[in-house]
C-alpha cells in the first residue's frame, strides 16, 4: 500500500459501511425536507419506510429512478416542498464522488437530495461535486455520533466533521465534473 492509500485508510477507515445516521439529526432534517426515500439503507438502519438496499444498488439504477420511487404514494399536502425529499447517507470512503454525482443528477429529475458527508473540503470530490454542483452547504458544529449497527446506540464521534449537502432541481452547469481521478 502506498502512502498515500495508507494515509487515506488510516483517516477513512471503518470494518462497516452502514452506520446509521443518529436519530436527532435526522429528525431535525426530517421535520424540515419530509423524506419520501432513503437511498443508501438496509432493513437495521433505514430513516424511511421505502429505502433502497445495497443489493439494490441506488447508483447503477436508471436515471431518475430515486425520482420515481419517492414520488409514489406521497402525499402532496404532507411535503413542504413542490417535489419530494431524498435523504442520503451514503458509504463513506472512495466513490463518495459518485454518490453526490448521483445525486445532483437526481435532483435533476425533480427531488431535493439531502446528503451526510464527512467536510472534505480539501477534496477534489468536495470542489466538483459540492462546491461546483450543491445548492447549500450546512455544516455541523462538533462531530456526528453515528449509530453503531451493532448495538443500535451512538458511537464514538466520527473522525472529523461532516456536513450536509443540500441538491436541488434546477442547478445546471455547462459541462459535467470529472469523477474517477
Amino acid at each position: 500500500m502506498s502512502g498515500k492509500e495508507h494515509k487515506w485508510v488510516v483517516q477513512h477507515s471503518s470494518k462497516r459501511q452502514d452506520w446509521g445516521t443518529p436519530p436527532v439529526l435526522f429528525d431535525a432534517l426530517n421535520a424540515e425536507f419530509n423524506f419520501a426515500l432513503d437511498v443508501c439503507a438496509n432493513i437495521s438502519n433505514a430513516k424511511c419506510g421505502t429505502f433502497i438496499a445495497p443489493h439494490q444498488d441506488a447508483l447503477t439504477q436508471e436515471d431518475g429512478a430515486w425520482f420515481s420511487i419517492a414520488s409514489t404514494g406521497i402525499d402532496k399536502s404532507e411535503n413542504f416542498w413542490s417535489c419530494p425529499s431524498v435523504w442520503m447517507n451514503p458509504p463513506y470512503g472512495h466513490g463518495m464522488n459518485q454518490w453526490l454525482l448521483r445525486a445532483w443528477k437526481e435532483a435533476q429529475h425533480g427531488c431535493v437530495v439531502v446528503c451526510l458527508v464527512f467536510a472534505c473540503t480539501d477534496t477534489i470530490w468536495w470542489d466538483e461535486c459540492v462546491w461546483d454542483l450543491a445548492d447549500e452547504v450546512r455544516f455541523i458544529r462538533g462531530r456526528v455520533r453515528f449509530v453503531d449497527p451493532e448495538t443500535n446506540k451512538l458511537a464514538a464521534s466520527a473522525p472529523k466533521g461532516s456536513a450536509v449537502v443540500i441538491y436541488r432541481p434546477g442547478r445546471r452547469l455547462r459541462s459535467m465534473p470529472t469523477v474517477n481521478r
